[in-house]
C-alpha cells in the first residue's frame, strides 16, 4: 500500500468501534474509506474485521491461547482442539456450552470461556453493527446473549421480530431495516408499526381507541405513501384474529359482539367477518 506521495506505508491508522487489541494478531479489515482531518495523517475507518486464523491444529491452538479468550492457555487449547478438531471454532460460535465436554473444564471455567468468547468473537460483530446506531457495547453484548448465535442474522434480516419480542425499540428496528434494505411495505414492518401504535397509546394513558383513529395513527407511523389505508386496516384485523406473533390486544367490540354483554372481550372466531369498532390496550 502506498501513501499520497507514492511511498510504501509501514503502518496505518485505523479508527472504529471495538478494534482488535491483541498484539501480533492478524486481521482482515473492511473499511469505509479514508477519514479524519489531514493533520492526523492517513487513517481508515473500520467497518468490520475478522481474525485471520491459520488452518490446522497449530493455527487454532495459537488463536485460542493468544490471551484473547480468558481461561484458555496453550495446554488447554490443545485439549480443546483434540476434542473438537477442525470444528472447534464452529462449536464455540454455535454451541459454546459444549466446551464443558473437554476433560478438565468444570462449570465455572466453562462459563468463563463461553462468556469471554462471546464478548470477543461473537459479540464483536453485533457491537460493530450497532455502534453506528448509538447502541453501547454493553447493550450490544446483552442483546447478543439474549438472541444467541443467530443474533447477527436476526438483526440484519428480522429486526421487527426482535422489536415484537420487546428486546429493542421500534426506532432501532427501523434503522436496522433501512440499513439492510428491507422494504417499507414489508408485512413485518406493518405488524410492528401497528403494535408500536398500540403501545404508544397505552403509554399516553389511552385504554381504548376507535379503529379509524388507530389506523390513522398507524399510517402516520408507517409514513409510506405506497401503503393504502385498506391494506393497513386488513393487517390490523389480521392481528386481532391472532395471525401476528406478538401478544394480542383485546378488541373492544360493538354491542352485538361483546363478551358478557359489556366492556372489552375476546373476539369470537365465528365473528371473523365483523371488524371491531375500536381497539383496547393489552391487559
Amino acid at each position: 500500500m502506498l501513501d499520497g506521495h507514492g511511498e510504501k506505508l509501514t503502518s496505518i491508522k485505523v479508527v472504529g468501534h471495538y478494534l482488535p487489541t491483541m498484539e501480533g494478531m492478524k486481521v482482515d479489515m473492511q473499511d469505509t474509506g479514508v477519514t479524519g482531518p489531514p493533520r492526523y495523517g492517513l487513517q481508515f475507518e473500520m467497518e468490520s474485521y475478522e481474525e485471520v486464523i491459520a488452518p490446522g491444529k497449530n493455527g487454532i491452538v495459537a488463536y485460542l491461547s493468544s490471551g484473547l479468550i480468558e481461561g484458555i492457555g496453550k495446554k488447554l487449547a490443545a485439549q480443546i482442539y483434540d476434542k473438537f478438531g477442525e470444528d472447534t471454532l464452529n462449536i464455540l460460535d454455535r454451541e459454546p456450552d459444549r466446551i464443558s465436554e473437554v476433560p478438565g473444564i468444570g462449570q465455572k471455567r466453562s462459563e468463563l470461556i463461553r462468556n469471554s468468547y462471546m464478548e470477543t468473537r461473537c459479540a464483536r460483530k453485533i457491537i460493530t453493527l450497532l455502534a453506528p446506531l448509538d447502541v453501547s457495547a454493553t447493550q450490544a453484548v446483552h442483546l447478543q446473549k439474549q438472541l444467541g448465535y443467530e443474533a447477527e442474522f436476526l438483526l440484519r434480516n428480522k429486526p421487527y421480530s426482535i422489536y415484537e419480542r420487546g428486546l429493542i425499540e421500534f426506532s432501532l428496528a427501523e434503522k436496522l431495516a433501512a440499513r439492510s434494505g428491507i422494504p417499507k411495505t414489508d408485512p413485518d414492518r406493518i405488524a410492528a408499526a401497528l403494535l408500536y401504535t398500540l403501545e404508544r397509546q397505552e403509554h399516553n394513558g389511552h385504554l381504548c381507541q376507535h379503529k379509524e383513529f388507530f389506523i390513522r395513527d398507524a399510517i402516520h407511523v408507517l409514513d409510506t405513501p405506497e401503503l393504502r389505508r385498506m391494506e393497513v386496516a386488513q393487517h390490523a384485523f389480521s392481528m386481532l384474529k391472532g395471525r401476528a406473533t406478538h401478544p394480542l390486544p383485546r378488541p373492544c367490540l360493538p354491542p352485538g359482539l361483546r363478551s358478557g354483554g359489556t366492556g372489552c372481550g375476546t373476539a369470537d372466531p365465528r365473528d371473523a367477518d365483523h371488524e371491531p369498532a375500536a381497539l383496547c390496550g393489552r391487559s
